[in-house]
C-alpha cells in the first residue's frame, strides 16, 4: 500500500489589515508600528498567571498568512471595510549592526538586529533585540488555561529568571479565524547591560511586577525600502470613490511601483 504525502506550501508573504490613516503613516515613515499587548482587542492577550503587568512589556504587530480576503478581518480592522490590506514578505525590516553589543558582551559582534542601537536603549527601557526566537511566531490557539496564562518566573537559589516567550504566544480558539502571525519585541523597564545580568535581574523583576511605566507607547521598525517599493495594497470592499482617490495619491507619492488592487467582494 502506498501513501501520497501532501506537503503544505510555505507562505513567503504576510498580510496586514488597517485603515487609510495608518497606511499613510506606514508609507510616509517607511515603518511598521508595534503596540503593547495590553492594548490589543483581546483583553486576555498576553496575560500570565504570576505577572499582572508582563504583557505591557511585549510590543507586537499582528499579521495573517491568509491570502484570500477575510470578511471578519476587513470588518474588525479597516474602519468599516474602507481601509486596506497590505502584503509584505516575512521579516521585511531593516537590519542594524551594533557598535557595542550590550546583549552578549562582545564589541565585535556582527549579528544584525531589526532595531538600531539608539532606538533599543532608552533612559529607562531596553528593547531586547536578541530574542529572535520570539520575534516572528505563528499564534497558537487553545483553551488550555496553563498555556493561555503561563507562569513566566522561576527562582533558584535567589536567581530570578523571567521567561517572556510564552507571553502573547497563545490565544483562545475563538480567535482562530485570524490565523495570526505576530511580530513581538520584549521591552524591559530598565536600561540593561546584559554583561551584568546577575545584579540587574532582581531590580528588573521588582519593576515588572509593579508595572513600572515605560517612556514609550509604541515602537517603529523601519521597512527595507526595496520591500516598500514592491508592496501590494488591496483596497477595502466598501471604499468610496473619495477613499480610492486618497489611496491612489498615497501610492503615487510614496510608492509608485506598488501593486494596487481593489477588493472583489460585494458587500452592502
Amino acid at each position: 500500500m502506498s501513501y501520497k504525502v501532501i506537503m503544505q506550501k510555505k507562505t513567503n508573504y504576510l498580510y496586514h489589515y488597517t485603515n487609510l490613516s495608518a497606511l499613510a503613516s506606514i508609507l510616509k515613515n517607511v515603518t511598521i508600528r508595534f503596540f503593547p499587548l495590553d492594548t490589543m482587542d483581546d483583553m486576555d492577550d498576553g496575560k500570565t498567571s504570576d505577572f499582572s503587568y508582563a504583557r505591557k512589556y511585549v510590543f507586537c504587530s499582528s499579521w495573517t498568512d491568509i491570502s484570500e480576503e477575510s470578511i471578519p478581518l476587513w470588518s474588525m480592522y479597516t474602519n468599516e471595510m474602507k481601509g486596506v490590506r497590505i502584503r509584505l514578505p516575512k521579516n521585511p525590516f531593516e537590519e542594524y549592526i551594533w557598535d557595542n553589543d550590550v546583549f552578549i558582551g562582545k564589541d565585535n559582534h556582527k549579528e544584525p538586529y531589526f532595531i538600531s542601537q539608539n532606538d533599543a536603549l532608552g533612559d529607562n527601557y531596553t528593547v531586547a533585540a536578541l530574542f529572535k526566537n520570539m520575534f516572528l511566531n505563528k499564534v497558537e490557539y487553545t483553551n488550555n488555561y496553563d498555556m493561555l496564562f503561563p507562569k513566566i518566573k522561576t527562582e533558584e537559589k535567589k536567581d530570578i529568571r523571567i521567561y517572556m516567550k510564552g507571553v502573547g504566544q497563545y490565544k483562545r480558539k475563538a480567535w482562530e479565524f485570524q490565523r495570526e502571525y505576530r511580530y513581538r519585541l520584549v521591552v524591559f523597564p530598565k536600561r540593561l547591560d546584559f554583561r551584568d545580568m546577575s545584579n540587574s535581574m532582581k531590580d528588573l523583576y521588582d519593576r515588572m511586577q509593579a508595572g513600572y511605566p515605560l517612556q514609550i507607547n509604541y515602537i517603529d521598525l523601519r521597512i527595507k525600502k526595496e520591500y516598500l517599493s514592491n508592496i501590494e495594497i488591496l483596497g477595502g470592499p466598501k471604499m468610496t470613490e473619495g477613499d480610492k482617490i486618497l489611496l491612489q495619491e498615497l501610492v503615487k507619492q510614496f510608492c509608485p511601483n506598488a501593486t494596487l488592487k481593489y477588493s472583489d467582494l460585494k458587500i452592502r
